[in-house]
């Protein structure tokens, strides 16, 4: 069946806003047969026409009993080297710790700073803290670089995480109006442990759009992230776009996000950051809503690439509270600072999937990469990705964009998200059916056309 030519797919989809957005979530809801048109117009059921894909799903699980019995589930944080730190306008950790090091300023001093900040950005959407506790573990971090006794070069660094992670005392909405309202979080996830554990302070949860269905982080529940560059007309990307926004807006010098088909990597790219959406089973995802668990995973979103690198270290290595964790090595940065030869590394370019785009500034870029990958020793070749096409067409995005708080279009078109995220995501709010009025209306008509996508248990 191998289709290797990538074509640009039309999709059939409504454009809706307003009083008819909500009159089409109640006509899917309730006609029969319209989720069915809906995901035909959409290209989704494409894959249903083939039977002859040639691999088969692997069914059976990881004994999980039975790996890595030697595992060390307390390994120590890795250090960067200072004399290769990244060069960037924005504060890195670097500038935080060294600033504690010298005794130029403590971290509860800056806390009080970035609390009048936290305040005064209210309106551009990005985030939920606790006044409270962001002093109090300041003050620890005081008091541990005041006996020279810091945990990492993490311990005093401000951070966030998105809303879908657990924080103690905040609640874990994932960008909904209703899920754990009132319900704050009684204790703190794996991510924000390991966090704490290195002394970083977790300051809140960060906006996202509900259940994470979209590319922009439009919710109306929070209100829209703003992108510091361009406050009304551009988006910080979603769905992990408080993240983005957040670490570009210098609040931050990295966030952790969630990705399952690009909520980590397409905030980055529109807020000019740096973002890794780690192997599966590589970061716990305890405490964590899960709301894509075959295909989600966490990361951080950062300003500089030293950010990004020490963020995944801490935060990635074995959580015996999520058993698909325990198969992994132990976090490496040994190549890390190997930048100036690449004559050993091999890059694969697709350039099939590359023509579907038209913008010509994106394209230009890319061939600049490829010129100065290629100058420092890098082996660039062209393959191609088997039924990429199918691969292309058994995916769906959610598009929207706010105009204010009562107007927003709707679009659904093929594009870099699965069937099976958007089956995952229809499963996690099917939990909450009792409440599906109290989603919001694209959540709902989402919802109601994943559903068929589902597979149906045999009997």
């Amino acid at each position: 069946m191998h289709q290797n030519k990538a074509d640009r797919v039309d999709i059939k989809a409504p454009e809706l806003y307003g009083w008819n957005l909500l009159a089409a979530a109640n006509a899917v809801e309730y006609t029969p047969l319209l989720n069915q048109k809906l995901a035909a117009d959409a290209g989704l059921l494409k894959l249903r026409k083939y039977d002859d894909i040639e691999d088969h799903p692997t069914m059976v699980p990881i004994a999980l009993d039975e790996i890595h019995r030697n595992t060390n589930l307390d390994e120590p944080l890795v250090k960067l080297n200072p004399e290769h730190k990244s060069v960037s306008p924005f504060l890195s950790f670097w500038d935080f710790h060294n600033a504690y090091t010298n005794f130029e300023t403590t971290p509860t001093k800056v806390a009080e700073s970035l609390l009048v900040k936290l305040e005064a950005s209210k309106s551009m959407n990005y985030m939920r803290f606790l006044s409270s506790d962001i002093l109090q573990q300041a003050e620890q971090s005081t008091l541990r670089y005041k006996s020279k006794n810091p945990l990492s070069q993490l311990d005093g660094v401000f951070v966030a995480v998105k809303e879908e992670v657990d924080i103690q005392g905040l609640e874990t909405k994932s960008g909904t109006s209703f899920i754990n309202d009132g319900k704050p979080a009684l204790q703190d996830s794996t991510i924000v442990a390991k966090l704490k554990k290195a002394g970083a302070i977790v300051v809140g949860s960060t906006v996202m759009n509900e259940l994470g269905w979209d590319t922009f982080t439009v919710n109306p529940n929070t209100g829209v992230p703003k992108n510091p560059y361009k406050k009304v007309l551009h988006s910080c990307g979603g769905s992990s776009g408080g993240c983005s926004g957040s670490v570009a807006a210098g609040l931050f010098p990295f966030t952790i996000g969630a990705d399952g088909g690009g909520s980590i990597r397409i905030p980055s790219a529109f807020c000019g950051l740096y973002g890794l959406k780690t192997t599966w089973g590589r970061v716990s995802a305890y405490g964590g809503a899960t709301l894509d668990p075959s295909l989600g995973s966490y990361g951080p979103i950062a300003a500089t690439a030293d950010d990004m690198t020490i963020a995944y270290s801490a935060i990635a290595g074995p959580d015996p509270k999520d058993p698909y964790t325990l198969q992994q090595p132990s976090v490496s940065l040994a190549d890390y600072e190997k930048c100036s030869d690449l004559s050993d590394l091999t890059i694969a370019i697709v350039p099939e999937w590359n023509k579907l785009s038209n913008e010509v500034a994106i394209l230009e870029k890319f061939d600049q990469v490829q010129t100065y990958l290629k100058q420092l020793g890098a082996r660039i070749v062209e393959i191609d990705i088997p039924d990429l096409e199918l691969a292309h067409t058994g995916k769906l995005w959610l598009t929207c964009f706010i105009l204010n708080t009562h107007l927003f279009f709707f679009k659904l078109y093929l594009k870099a998200h699965t069937v099976t995220i958007c089956s995952e995501m229809s499963n996690f709010a099917s939990k909450f059916s009792h409440k599906r009025s109290s989603f919001l209306a694209y959540t709902r008509i989402m919802s109601v056309v994943a559903d068929i996508l589902k597979i149906k248990e045999l009997t």
